[in-house]
């Protein structure tokens, strides 16, 4: 049942990442699997494993007929007949090996999800933000421990690191095409970005939604 689990957000644009956000930041979906951990058995029962999908501000929760295994993990579709939703996840038992697949979504053929395992040293934080100056559109991105990462539209990815005040730097690799810079203050970020190979440039903002 399981496919390929290639990770293609970390494909890059050979063009300006941030002029190709045509997709609104909303198709970008939040994602939140609940596995009560003092039910784990052999086996937990079907009801205590969903999903709940936010999307566009509307709440879709999503149910499966595939059980967790204590020693296998799971893999399996969380459906939802009425708006045409089936997104595959897959964990190993130990939480390692982790991944979503066969992502339909009616209406939204482009969204993605990235699964991001967060650890008691390293929380998660889930941005929303918007950029503008020469190119504008719309992003998500997440800040994990020391950490943070960018996505737009189409696959595109990119990372860097979060010093201990707050301040963001962009990893070379990642930062190919675009250079950006900024802070992190309490649920809001903000920065700026500019272009790699001409003068395009601007701002960019952030709130904290999750």
């Amino acid at each position: 049942m399981r496919r390929n689990h290639t990770n293609a957000q970390t494909a890059h644009l050979h063009q300006k990442p941030w002029l190709r956000t045509t997709i609104p930041v909303k198709e970008f979906t939040k994602d939140l699997l609940l596995v009560p951990a003092a039910q784990l058995s052999s086996t937990l029962p079907i009801a205590d494993l969903r999903l709940i999908l936010i999307l566009d501000g509307v709440t879709i929760p999503l149910t499966t007929t595939a059980t967790y295994d204590i020693a296998n993990g799971f893999e399996g579709y969380f459906t939802n007949s009425t708006s045409s939703v089936s997104i595959g996840f897959y964990v190993t038992a130990d939480g390692l090996d982790y991944a979503v697949f066969d992502l339909e979504i009616d209406g939204h053929p482009d969204a993605m999800i990235e699964v991001v395992k967060e650890l008691s040293t390293a929380l998660v934080k889930v941005f929303e933000g918007t950029y503008s100056g020469d190119g504008n559109g719309a992003f998500n991105m997440l800040a994990k421990g020391s950490e943070w990462e960018v996505l737009i539209d189409e696959g595109y990815l990119f990372s860097g690191a979060i010093d201990e005040g707050g301040n963001l730097s962009c990893d070379f690799d990642d930062c190919e095409f675009i250079e950006v810079t900024g802070k992190i203050i309490g649920d809001t970020a903000s920065g700026n970005w500019s272009s790699n190979f001409d003068d395009d440039n601007g701002k960019w903002k952030a709130e904290r939604t999750l």
